[in-house]
């Protein structure tokens, strides 16, 4: 990260994720519903710019996963 620009949501306890198919005739892209708070990354519309968009969800999921055995093992 190199630089300070963020938003900062807390995670009530429904918050889901899920991928969200908003239109048969666009890309589906990922849902976060932060209860409260929203936040929809759209897939790209053009087929180039989707191997990026790939590959920073690969990156976003690895970081999830490994907060996750982080913050699981606090508890134990």
């Amino acid at each position: 990260m190199t630089s300070l620009r963020h938003t900062l949501w807390a995670v009530g306890p429904g918050a889901t994720a899920e991928v969200f198919q908003w239109s048969p005739r666009q890309p589906p892209g990922l849902a976060l519903s932060l209860d409260p708070g929203d936040v929809l990354m759209p897939s790209p519309l053009n087929p180039g710019d989707r191997m990026l968009f790939a590959n920073f969800l690969l990156d976003l999921a690895e970081a999830a996963t490994q907060l996750a055995e982080r913050l699981d093992g606090e508890d134990r």
